[in-house]
């Protein structure tokens, strides 16, 4: 039977597997116990090494080997290159995973810039009319209804401003207005329905502007004293 006098006696199952190397490295056993670690496997390969050796009262280095056959292992050059190939996989694994966090700050970071650029580009005003028809069609007047989480505000994104289905922001004071009308759809719709069942007309359209903007004035007064 193959013994391994460097590996400590067992500990509790809660420890990580501390590797001693030898001047070649790690020893197969320990090869084969770092890779249960990294499968999540190690606190199974505990128990059933208290329970064998509970049963048979053989020593740890004995015992060990038993479970690690129990478990999968064969030979040394087939542990030797289980555990190759499970360091090639978690070392690509951690690659990823750092990839993508930096790919995420990254776009975090973009987004702020791009969308104060993107607002950056447009004209201040344009009719208020316009204005409003642009907000009623856009599609983030849907989003917070679709929501999962109805307390996290909606935030207009740079696509939002440059690139919806029925064209571009008209002006810097349309986004702004379709920024607070987003977390406030009903209101706006409310509005709007009132004054669709009115006489239509260019001054209809007037009226139903300033109605949306003594609305917005209300409700940033009452986020102002709740805050």
């Amino acid at each position: 039977m193959e013994t391994d006098s460097t590996v400590e006696p067992v500990v509790e199952e809660t420890a990580p597997v501390k590797l001693r190397k030898t001047r070649d490295g790690p020893t197969v056993r320990q090869m084969f116990l770092q890779r249960l670690e990294g499968e999540g496997r190690i606190k199974e390969w505990y128990q059933k090494l208290r329970e064998y050796q509970k049963r048979t009262k053989e020593r740890f280095s004995q015992a060990s080997w038993v479970v690690m056959r129990e478990m999968g292992y064969t030979t040394p050059d087939a542990e030797r290159r289980l555990y190759a190939e499970w360091q090639a996989r978690e070392g690509k694994s951690r690659m990823q995973l750092q990839i993508a966090k930096e790919r995420a700050e990254i776009r975090e970071e973009q987004r702020g810039e791009t969308f104060a650029e993107a607002v950056k580009q447009l004209p201040d005003h344009a009719l208020r009319s316009v204005e409003l028809a642009w907000i009623h069609a856009h599609e983030a007047m849907h989003r917070l209804n679709r929501a999962k989480d109805k307390t996290k505000p909606i935030l207009l994104t740079p696509e939002d401003v440059l690139r919806p289905a029925h064209g571009p922001a008209p002006s810097k004071a349309a986004v702004n207005s379709l920024q607070h009308w987003v977390n406030h759809p009903h209101e706006f719709f409310k509005t709007m329905d009132r004054k669709a069942g009115e006489e239509g007309g260019p001054a209809e359209e007037e009226r139903a502007a300033e109605d949306l903007a003594e609305v917005e004035r209300i409700l940033k007064e009452v986020v102002e004293q709740g805050a």
